[in-house]
């Protein structure tokens, strides 16, 4: 309901805690999630109930990560919904999370519009660099920023919201107590 009064039709959701993957038909809209073992991590995606109509794939790739393929005139478009792993883990995990978010950007076509959203846990600074990340980021850059830049850049891809001027109370989500 609040996403037909926002006028929401994508919704991505991270650090679900489902213990397994999943879909779900509440009114009004559809819920795809992807789980894991444990109470932990989990992403999903709801869609408002017209573009449910039109998914054609979804891919579970993990707990962290799963695609979701919507088809659409003149270009299908693939939602690639993610949690990264927090400073806490260990560089290992960080690189099996990027393999399969590597997994999971494999699923989309060439011509396919990508849209990467989720949880970053990730700090790419205030300075643009060069079309992956635009001029109005949040402090400096961290090692997991540096990652997530890396990547962006050898997929094609753009860090959107620093490209944008944002109220500060707007460029983070989390604040370390």
């Amino acid at each position: 309901m609040k996403m037909k009064r926002l006028k929401i039709n994508i919704l991505g959701i991270c650090e679900g805690r489902w213990t397994q993957s999943g879909k779900s038909a509440p009114e009004g809209a559809t819920f795809i999630h992807s789980g894991g073992t444990e109470h932990k991590r989990g992403v999903g995606i709801v869609l408002d109930d017209e573009t449910a109509k039109c998914v054609s794939g979804i891919w579970c790739i993990s707990e962290r990560n799963m695609v979701v393929r919507v088809k659409r005139r003149p270009f299908d478009i693939c939602l690639i919904q993610f949690y990264a792993p927090t400073a806490d883990n260990t560089d290992d995990e960080v690189e099996k999370f990027y393999d399969q978010l590597d997994r999971a950007i494999q699923q989309c076509r060439s011509q396919d519009i990508r849209i990467v959203m989720g949880g970053l846990n990730a700090k790419v600074g205030g300075e643009r660099d060069g079309r992956a990340v635009g001029p109005f980021g949040l402090g400096q850059r961290n090692e997991r920023g540096s990652r997530l830049v890396e990547w962006c850049t050898a997929n094609r891809l753009v860090i959107m919201n620093t490209w944008f001027e944002h109220h500060m109370k707007n460029l983070y989500t989390w604040k370390s107590p």
